[in-house]
């Protein structure tokens, strides 16, 4: 269906946050899942054509709007997105994707994600907080410096107000995911793990938990590319 985009802005040097008005229209979706965007004779064009999939960043409680958000690269389709202005026609379509709570909250989640990773997880994470939810999850957010480790601050303020999430900010100039800090409590080794973000991040970070006895049937993961 199409929307107009709403509003648009750098949260960081490379990410891009991309609300949409959807006209009065239902679009109906889980938090954790994703949708397909299409651009409308977009001013650059390439082999790989004019539609992408992302993470909603929003909760489902919200019922006017949807956002996402995306690093820049280089690829046509970036390119037009950053250049596009408010109130350009869009089309969105195609909500897919499994990676939403479960209706089960004694299931515990550690969800470990990089910069881009944290999208699907924000999602999440504001409909844990708009319905009141009472599910446990760990969050562990690894970014390469400060300046890529967006919506941390909303991230602080609700683990300070809802002792079942906990949130783990990490800095890492190696974007790396150290697995003493799943050593180091216990309680998660029996958790169900989703790794997002980036290929150079999520396959070394499965292979980590790997090693440390975390079984495969409890991973889950989230490639993002396209860039």
């Amino acid at each position: 269906m199409k929307v107009k985009i709403k509003d648009k802005r750098l949260v960081s040097k490379e990410i891009l946050l991309v609300q949409f008005d959807l006209l009065g229209q239902p679009f109906p979706s889980m938090s954790g899942q994703f949708f397909s965007l299409t651009l409308i004779n977009p001013p650059y064009t390439d082999e790989r054509g004019n539609s992408r999939k992302f993470g909603f960043t929003n909760s489902p409680t919200v019922q006017d709007s949807i956002s996402m958000m995306t690093r820049i690269g280089v690829s046509a389709f970036k390119k037009s997105l950053l250049e596009l202005p408010i109130g350009t026609e869009v089309e969105i379509d195609g909500v897919d994707g499994h990676n939403h709570l479960p209706d089960d909250v004694q299931i515990q989640f550690v969800w470990i994600a990089d910069a881009i990773g944290i999208a699907p997880f924000m999602s999440i994470v504001r409909e844990i907080k708009a319905k009141n939810l009472q599910n446990k999850v760990t969050l562990v957010y690894i970014t390469k410096n400060q300046e890529e480790a967006v919506f941390t601050q909303e991230l602080t303020e609700y683990a300070n107000e809802n002792s079942l999430f906990k949130f783990i900010p990490i800095i890492s100039e190696a974007n790396v995911f150290n697995p003493d800090l799943i050593k180091q409590f216990q309680d998660l080794r029996n958790s169900l793990y989703v790794i997002t973000g980036e290929q150079n991040f999520v396959i070394p970070a499965f292979k980590i938990l790997k090693e440390i006895q975390i079984e495969a049937k409890n991973i889950a993961m989230e490639i993002f590319t396209g860039y």
